[in-house]
């Protein structure tokens, strides 16, 4: 990341807001000189999606120099072209293409005559700091997308589900959204919701509508975020117990799902229910698409049979009714990303007695979802192992145990790094933790299946191959799959083990951490358009001009 805005003098960023002095009102931009200009020049430029007007040098400098010209927040105004028309007091969204194939949008309040698509507008600079600006990147990277035989649903379906499960992450607006792909199909966000101040403990969800299909999102664990969002989506991940949810009525008997996963589902789908439900009429929706990455991706496949069941009438609520209108005009898909396993059932879930729950519900709600689900993993990820690849877990543990000590030094500060590793032996609690999976974890998380089609890619370049998910692996593994392999087709998950990948050939000083995080994003990040970055200017920080 390359800084926007920095200060003539070292300073600390509150005293910027509390406007001590005229000196810290003074930034620098940094721009590429338009022409040849003396020391104090006053000057304008295109930069950052906008033209700034009213920058001065602070240098003498030649023509395509890259400088740091003086931006000072009461006299440099931006000019925009608005990419939307909006009303008096409206929030709208401004800014200008890139040619290296960004866009930077700026959210703008509309003035008292409001404004049309495509008009220039000229605001105080003062008047934008405290926004926030989004920045799209093409994906330059795309790979190919696979097609409706591999995912049930058609190409640029799939490609509009990574880019919303990409965008998920950053957007804090309905506006903060590019879902064009790269065929120019687009679809428009009519739906988002980041839950307010409980937005660091309840994931991000939104809806969009392409022709006659309806996507529902959910943002994944929240990586970027400040560090209590970080906190309370990795309790999310691992509230595994599996309960029933009664959103499904009668086939709820044989089913039990992720705790966390079906009640933020449930959530969402009630709140929203009935504006959802409106969209369907009135955009005349014959499909919906679930999808999300990673915790995203676990709670759409919770969602997924919840509105099945309630559109084949298993739950007689007041609100349940509502959906089984939809029962012949909507088909319900899934596609997600490197999403964990959510779902307890066919035959796995056990009575107080100790015996299986047969339910003909269940296994046919099961039946109808798995069949509409496709789930897309990458390489050596752990997440679409997670919960019942145990002995894959401990494969991973044991492999990035020796990259603890040198991980902890790079990630956290210093002394906190020091102190850690001075009273953490890394390989004690690998193991302390392997040996507390045996003996609590496994049994509670043993039975947890994937739902649907895992659609598999080996690598960047490897053609894409369905796998089953048939459990855990419950032999003896060598460094290419169980001894005793029960599909020599290898079209089964549990066949890859972690011992057979080759990691990638870079010097890094923890390549297994590194691979793992690389290909636990990848799925998503090699399909989507358009990337996306939100910044907050106040932070004053931009990705580089350059």
């Amino acid at each position: 990341m390359q800084k926007l805005l920095t200060t003539r003098k070292t300073m600390g960023l509150f005293g910027f807001f509390n406007n001590t002095s005229n000196e810290e009102e003074r930034k620098t931009l940094k721009v590429k000189a338009p022409h040849d200009m003396v020391a104090g020049e006053s000057f304008d430029v295109g930069a950052y999606g906008a033209l700034w007007r009213g920058l001065k040098s602070e240098d003498a400098v030649t023509k395509g120099e890259t400088i740091n010209a003086i931006c000072d927040i009461n006299q440099v105004k931006i000019e925009l072209s608005a990419l939307e028309a909006a009303s008096e007091g409206e929030e709208y969204i401004a800014g200008d293409h890139r040619a290296n194939n960004k866009l930077y949008e700026y959210t703008l309040t509309a003035p008292a005559k409001g404004v049309k698509q495509g008009d220039r507008v000229i605001t105080d600079f003062k008047d934008v700091i405290s926004k926030k600006i989004t920045l799209f990147s093409k994906n330059e990277n795309q790979i190919a997308i696979p097609l409706k035989g591999e995912t049930g649903v058609e190409a640029h379906i799939t490609e509009i589900c990574a880019t919303f499960s990409e965008q998920l992450y950053e957007a804090t607006n309905i506006k903060h959204f590019k879902l064009e792909t790269s065929t120019n199909q687009k679809a428009k966000v009519v739906i988002f919701d980041d839950h307010g101040n409980s937005n660091s403990a309840i994931p991000a969800f939104g809806v969009a509508v392409t022709g006659g299909t309806m996507i529902m999102g959910w943002r994944g664990t929240n990586g970027r975020g400040p560090v209590g969002n970080k906190i309370l989506d990795a309790i999310s991940d691992v509230a595994i117990g599996p309960v029933v949810c009664s959103d499904l009525g009668e086939a709820r008997y044989g089913i039990r799902m992720h705790t966390a996963m079906s009640s933020f589902a449930a959530s969402d789908l009630d709140i929203h229910g009935d504006s959802i439900r409106g969209l369907l009429k009135n955009n005349k929706i014959n499909e919906i698409v679930f999808t999300g990455h990673s915790l995203g991706g676990g709670i759409a496949c919770t969602a997924h049979p919840i509105v099945q069941a309630q559109i084949l009438g298993h739950n007689d609520s007041k609100s349940a009714k509502k959906w089984i209108d939809f029962n012949k005009n909507l088909t319900l898909k899934s596609v997600v990303f490197s999403a964990p396993m959510s779902i307890v059932g066919s035959g796995k879930v056990i009575d107080p007695q100790g015996e299986p729950i047969v339910n003909k519900e269940s296994d046919d709600l099961l039946k109808i979802v798995g069949e509409n689900t496709t789930n897309l993993i990458f390489g050596c990820d752990l997440v679409p192992r997670g919960f019942s690849q145990y002995k894959y877990v401990a494969e991973v543990l044991d492999a990035v145990g020796s990259e603890g000590k040198t991980f902890i030094n790079k990630k956290a500060p210093p002394l906190l790094g020091t102190l850690a590793n001075g009273f953490v032996d890394i390989d004690e609690k690998v193991q302390a933790t392997k040996d507390m999976g045996e003996d609590d974890i496994v049994p509670a998380i043993k039975n947890f299946r994937h739902t649907g089609k895992l659609l598999y890619y080996k690598n960047e370049k490897a053609v894409p191959i369905s796998l089953d998910d048939t459990g855990p692996i419950e032999d003896k593994c060598d460094d290419t799959g169980p001894v005793e392999d029960p599909n020599p087709n290898k079209k089964v998950l549990n066949h890859y083990t972690y011992k057979s990948y080759e990691l990638p050939n870079r010097e890094t000083d923890s390549p297994n951490i590194d691979a793992l995080s690389q290909a636990h994003d990848n799925p998503k990040n090699l399909l989507a358009s358009y990337l996306c970055t939100t910044i907050g200017l106040t932070k004053w920080m931009v990705p580089e001009e350059a």
